[in-house]
């Protein structure tokens, strides 16, 4: 037996929109709000990230990390850049695929990062080749 769906016209654009669309619609409204409320009430000490900053990128562990090597110059890697987003706080990022092409070998992705405590948001939409 399968269960009958009810379609909903959608809250904005054109198209139709499920229960449970919409129910997702909502969970994520409440998540982004909640990030903001704790980010105001925990808000980040700028000199102790620093220092803490400072401090993690004495560790070896994280030296042989935190850099990689192209054409004879030296980049920050992914790993010193997430390190450093945790320690600054009240941060939302990371990547999604956005579409995949297995013919050409490429997905689009959006990487993104949002200080929610500054409400300060960038994003970068870009072809990866696979």
């Amino acid at each position: 037996m399968t269960a009958a769906r009810e379609i909903v016209p959608a809250r904005f654009g054109r198209g139709h929109v499920t229960p449970a669309s919409t129910a997702q619609q909502d969970r994520t409204i409440a998540e982004v709000q909640a990030a903001v409320v704790v980010s105001r009430s925990n808000p980040r000490d700028d000199a102790a990230a620093e220092r803490e900053m400072e401090s993690v990128c004495r560790r070896p562990e994280m030296a042989e990390q935190a850099f990689y090597q192209v054409d004879r110059t030296f980049r920050p890697s992914v790993h010193l850049a997430r390190e450093l987003a945790r320690i600054w706080g009240n941060l939302d990022y990371g990547v999604k695929e956005l579409d995949r092409d297995g013919q050409q070998g490429v997905s689009e992705v959006l990487a993104f990062a949002w200080d929610v405590q500054k409400n300060s948001r960038s994003s970068r939409t870009f072809l990866n080749p696979h």
